[in-house]
């Protein structure tokens, strides 16, 4: 995948009443990620049908920007808190862009 841009969704379910501990948990990390050079795109959503559900929506320049974010030392703080307030694993999907 190198040279090509890395598009992806990261669906995360909050235990019940940790809803608002999450939210500010991804929140922290945002302004953080989108400071890397490799990041185009670092959004954070609520899923508009289920309470506890949440999404990322990220695109990163290429695989080298993805593996760099993968790597900060804030996204394994941000992985070490999210088991206390996740009610399953993240579910990634990677995505391509089909239209220009």
């Amino acid at each position: 995948m190198t040279g090509k841009e890395i598009i992806l969704a990261v669906k995360l379910t909050s235990k019940t009443g940790k809803e608002s501990d999450l939210s500010s948990l991804c929140t922290w990390l945002l302004p953080q990620s989108r400071s890397e050079e490799g990041c185009i795109l670092y959004n954070f959503h609520s899923l508009n049908d289920d309470p506890q559900g949440f999404m990322f929506y990220e695109i990163w320049k290429d695989q080298a920007a993805f593996d760099f974010h993968n790597g900060t030392p804030y996204l394994a703080e941000f992985r070490e808190k999210l088991g206390d307030l996740v009610a399953a694993d993240p579910e990634v999907t990677f995505l391509t862009q089909l239209e220009g």
